[in-house]
């Protein structure tokens, strides 16, 4: 989920991230059949609900280097004080902007050792909001036609990958640069 960074982070990668996600479909479609159903792995992780997904430039150890500069500076990075800050906020979180103009929402983590837990803020410049239905089924459709040599972007094959790996119902038709045909387009 947060391959690459250390503690006290936690960050998911397959929710937020599009460079990640990338790098991933490409592993993945490299690795012939093995990598397509192995997916399902890490397609696990996004969850079910929307997710913001991060568009930007800075990979996941630049922004949490960032985010580590910046809680530092201000006498919030060990757990007792970021826990505080964190919870001094009526929502119980709390949010940083980066030097890219992206601004990040911090809340504290759930897992031992990684309590800082730091997604994309909503409507975040360099972000936009997605169904996590729709993602998935945009790294299944472009892994799949990697594999296999076709178009991902072709009614039935989205139909069939929604079908086969989520049991969900099929798509009536396709809207250029808008729902799913987006998403795969900005993954490519």
């Amino acid at each position: 989920m947060y391959d690459e960074l250390q503690l006290p982070f936690l960050f998911n990668c397959w929710k937020h991230h599009k460079i990640f996600i990338k790098q991933r479909i490409v592993e993945y479609t490299c690795l012939g059949e093995d990598g397509f159903y192995t997916l399902k792995k890490g397609l696990k992780q996004i969850g079910e609900s929307q997710t913001d997904l991060y568009l930007g430039e800075l990979q996941p150890f630049e922004i949490a280097s960032e985010i580590s500069y910046l809680l530092k500076r201000d006498g919030m990075y060990e757990e007792r004080e970021y826990t505080a800050w964190v919870k001094s906020g009526k929502t119980f979180h709390q949010i940083l902007t980066l030097k890219d103009g992206s601004f990040w929402t911090l809340r504290l983590g759930t897992e031992p050792g990684r309590y800082i837990h730091f997604h994309p803020g909503r409507y975040s410049p360099l972000t936009i909001r997605v169904k996590a239905m729709l993602l998935k089924t945009a790294i299944v459709v472009i892994v799949r036609a990697g594999i296999y040599k076709g178009q991902p972007d072709n009614l039935p094959v989205i139909n069939e990958a929604r079908k086969f790996f989520f049991a969900a119902p099929p798509l009536k038709n396709l809207l250029p640069g808008k729902g799913v045909i987006k998403i795969i387009e900005l993954l490519r």
